[in-house]
């Protein structure tokens, strides 16, 4: 992780450390609908068919000034080293690019390569659009070890996304010295959260909030809906079941009895948390930063490294985290959350496919070869693999020797103690991956908590859009 001179403690207004943050460590993260300010765009025209011959051609979000010192001072120059086919790095072209991609794939010119994950591109997997990549991730997995979760990158048995980075969602973070002072433990219960949310909340030695709840706009921002599948899991529910004993056809859960006391859940912890409307994933990490919020969810330990890439080694030497808590000690749940893995595809009709394979090989083969990509974004992705995380050249990075190896502590206690209940067995087909790629669960929660909209109403509403855009992948992958 790059290290930068500004402090959080000299900024003014929390926007302001937001735009900060963005450049720092935000880009690479559109497919979990981040802020628009914290996107890496740019105005590049898609290139005709005949100039991309003989050339791979990567479009990606992996940018910033670390990500991109890295695409080109080592990996481009590394690449052309080797080969004759010339690679061609693209920035985000902004939030329509997931369209111009379809339409690109349409005229058969796709791009050879493109970060994301599964979700967005479960259509164009499901039609055929993309290669499958079995027996490369499987050479990958020998040299790097197992995967810590496949559940991410296959539908129907086959792989369609070559691993960068692993993803655990909604992982409950919270101040150790905060709890410390006020007497507080992990929650296991939500009954227990509450009473955290509300002792911190309360607290005269803690200026600042018991809890941040995200209901931010779902057009730019999506973290709403996220953490409504962790709260519906934590409370034995799900969105989708199956619908067949051979596990092939899914269906609608989402049932009213798991969702409302979800919603109930994140009504309750509002009114302790800074304004809900206007939080998202990057505006939560300016409040995490400034030490305005106790505890939230969070993706990985993400909030730790935001805070030690602004100097606030205070913040960052105590944020832990664990796992979301369950609703009580009688639920039965499948899993605590969701994961999923971030990569590429390699697209069937492309120029290059096999040199864009070879390329991959080039920048994950090998243990300290995935460390290295992993390295430049320490705490935003976790290795997929899990000899990485005790390979040398990861566990001594420079960044984890700080704080007394406290991140690297963190990365740990994430990939052995908390992965292994963050993907569990629900369906995930390419209808299932097609439908939960847009706004519908982030819309809900903005309607019950900025709206005020009755839960029946809202919930039954949601259900039916669901179930449409269920019924929609089904058609399209049938077809």
């Amino acid at each position: 992780m790059s290290q930068h001179p500004y402090s959080a403690a000299t900024l003014v207004g929390r926007r302001r450390l937001l735009a900060s943050l963005a450049v720092a460590g935000l880009s690479g993260c559109q497919h979990l609908g981040s802020s628009q300010t914290s996107r890496q765009s740019t105005t590049q025209r898609v290139p005709d068919t005949d100039s991309t011959r003989g050339r791979i051609d990567l479009v990606t979000d992996y940018g910033g000034e670390d990500w991109n010192a890295k695409w080109e001072r080592e990996i481009v120059p590394g690449w052309q080293s080797r080969s004759e086919v010339p690679v061609h790095i693209e920035r985000p072209l902004g939030p329509d690019w997931p369209a111009r991609l379809r339409t690109l794939v349409d005229e058969g010119t796709p791009p050879e390569l493109y970060h994301c994950q599964l979700p967005e591109i479960a259509d164009l997997v499901a039609s055929g659009a993309t290669q499958p990549v079995d027996g490369l991730v499987d050479d990958l997995a020998a040299a790097n070890g197992n995967l810590v979760t496949d559940r991410s990158i296959r539908i129907a048995g086959t792989t369609h996304l070559v691993p960068h980075g692993l993803v655990l969602g909604s992982v409950l973070c919270y101040r150790t010295d905060v709890y410390d002072a006020l007497g507080l433990s992990p929650p296991e219960t939500w009954a227990a959260l509450r009473s955290n949310a509300r002792v911190i909340d309360e607290a005269e030695s803690f200026d600042g909030r018991g809890f941040a709840v995200a209901a931010d706009d779902p057009r730019s921002d999506t973290k709403a809906g996220m953490d409504l599948r962790t709260w519906l899991a934590t409370a034995g529910g799900s969105v989708w079941q199956w619908a067949d004993r051979d596990r092939q056809v899914a269906e609608l859960a989402f049932r009213p009895e798991s969702v409302r006391p979800a919603l109930t859940l994140l009504r309750d912890l509002d009114q302790y948390s800074p304004d809900s409307a206007g939080l998202g994933y990057a505006e939560t990490i300016a409040e995490w930063v400034t030490g305005n919020v106790g505890q939230c969810l969070f993706i990985n330990a993400w909030l730790a490294g935001a805070a030690a890439t602004a100097g606030r080694d205070q913040v960052a030497r105590n944020t832990a985290v664990t796992l979301p808590p369950l609703m009580d000690q009688r639920t039965n749940s499948i899993d605590r959350g969701w994961a999923m893995v971030d990569g590429t595809p390699i697209f069937r009709d492309a120029d290059e496919v096999g040199a864009a394979e070879e390329f991959l090989r080039y920048l994950y083969d090998g243990q300290s070869r995935q460390a290295e990509m992993n390295l430049i974004r320490p705490m935003q992705y976790l290795p997929p693999y899990e000899g990485v995380l005790t390979n040398d050249a990861y566990r001594t990075a420079p960044v984890f020797n700080t704080l007394d190896g406290h991140l690297y502590d963190l990365n740990r206690r994430l990939v052995e103690d908390i992965a292994p209940h963050m993907a569990g067995d629900r369906p995930r087909t390419a209808a299932t991956w097609y439908a939960q790629n847009g706004t519908i669960l982030a819309d809900l929660v903005r309607s019950v908590l900025v709206d005020g909209e009755p839960l029946e109403p809202a919930i039954e509403r949601t259900r039916s859009r669901l179930t449409a855009r269920l019924e929609a992948g089904q058609q399209f992958s049938s077809g």
